[in-house]
């Protein structure tokens, strides 16, 4: 499954320089074993979020994961309507997400699209998207 773009930004496609050049310096790099993580917060936050983490692959040098902590607030009504209903009930693209857990938080899985909405303990308000190519790990 191919995974969905935030910003321009394609998770299995996109190279870290075209992040930098896109976005400017990050806030903070971090190596970690085959990974960086690229993050954006603070000074240096992207208009509309409060944080966003871009996981780049150290051998090929793109990214192969997308963190977004929104802003401001969005509801999971919102993202059903954006994004397509639950699986019992197929939206017109015939998008659709699966209920799955990891660890203690509940998330929206759209498989087809690369993409893992994580919900406050609410469950009804968004925490984080996810942008990724195949399963969370």
């Amino acid at each position: 499954a191919q995974a969905a773009t935030w910003r321009g930004v394609e998770p299995g496609v996109t190279a870290r320089a075209a992040v930098l050049k896109q976005f400017g310096e990050p806030s903070k790099v971090i190596h970690h074993k085959t990974e960086d993580l690229v993050g954006y917060f603070a000074s240096h936050v992207i208009k509309g979020t409060r944080q966003v983490i871009f996981r780049i692959d150290t051998a090929s040098d793109v990214v192969h994961r997308i963190d977004v902590f929104p802003a401001t607030t969005m509801t999971r009504g919102l993202v059903e309507n954006t994004y397509g209903p639950a699986c019992t009930a197929k939206g017109p693209d015939g998008a659709c997400y699966v209920i799955k857990l990891q660890d203690t938080q509940t998330y929206l899985h759209y498989a087809s699209q690369g993409l893992a909405v994580f919900l406050k303990s609410d469950g009804r308000t968004v925490f984080s998207f996810v942008y990724l190519i195949g399963a969370l790990s």
